[in-house]
């Protein structure tokens, strides 16, 4: 794309799996001066069992709160921001059951299998979703 092209530039579980440096400096490029640059990814201090279990982590960089803040900075964006939100959305709009979510994960721990079509072990992977909204202005 050309540079400063667009006004909101996102990125969704996608920074762990590829180069940081390139990626944040893309999508810095080609943001418009005043625009908004938006990151979503795992959140390492509370899925670190993903890296390990998931083969697309392995090669890619965990990310915390405090990491993703410092290259947001490193590459000037300003006024940024950013927050633990849990992955289910039912969570958002009533936030009582982080409680159910927090139990869940720290009673059935993401499963070491690969039977995300049964619908219990589908809300234990997802209760145990703790991701990182990042955002930044250029």
């Amino acid at each position: 794309f050309e540079d400063n092209t667009f006004d909101v530039t996102f990125c969704k579980s996608g920074i762990e799996h590829v180069n940081p440096d390139h990626l944040i400096s893309e999508m810095y490029r080609i943001t418009k001066p005043g625009g908004k640059i938006i990151i979503l990814t795992l959140d390492w201090w509370y899925t670190y069992r993903m890296h390990y279990i998931d083969y697309t982590h392995g090669y890619g960089v965990p990310w915390m709160k405090n990491s993703l803040r410092l290259i947001l900075e490193s590459y000037n964006f300003k006024n940024v921001s950013v927050k633990n939100f849990y992955y289910l959305a039912f969570t958002w709009k009533f936030p009582k059951f982080k409680f159910i979510c927090w139990i869940i994960r720290n009673f059935f721990p993401y499963p070491y299998i690969e039977n995300f079509t049964n619908p219990f072990w589908k809300i234990v992977r997802f209760s145990n979703e703790v991701q990182i909204i990042g955002y930044g202005e250029k």
